[in-house]
């Protein structure tokens, strides 16, 4: 089920935000219609033939239906990779073409959210 990441109040939590894309949405467009402010989930996809850093954007039903951008996909994999670390995405425009090769794209704005472990040494 995708949800909101909410900051919760007195929760020791990091949050941050990148505004980006949602790439290979022209491979997509036959299945699923953007809808501007949807929340999506982010999965990684560490055995893709093509890159196994790669991120997928996913409906709550787990449907692909783009991926997190060539140069972003190290990161956020990484960071994924740690089961208290949690991301997904904002829808925030209609689809584009950017040209160079990038193909349709989607704006938004992923989202991730860690909790900060603070500890005092004595």
């Amino acid at each position: 089920m995708a949800s909101q990441i909410p900051a919760i109040p007195g929760d020791d939590c990091a949050c941050h935000k990148i505004r980006s894309y949602i790439r290979g949405y022209h491979a997509y467009k036959d299945r699923w219609t953007p809808v501007i402010g949807q929340i999506l989930l982010l999965k990684r996809e560490p055995e893709n033939a093509q890159d196994s850093n790669a991120v997928a954007v996913t409906t709550s039903s787990g449907e692909i239906i783009g991926h997190v951008p060539y140069n972003l996909a190290p990161i956020v994999s990484h960071f994924l990779r740690r089961e208290f670390n949690k991301g997904d995405t904002e829808i925030t425009g209609e689809r584009v073409n950017r040209g160079a090769g990038y193909g349709l794209e989607i704006p938004c704005v992923y989202r991730f959210n860690s909790i900060v472990w603070s500890t005092t040494f004595h």
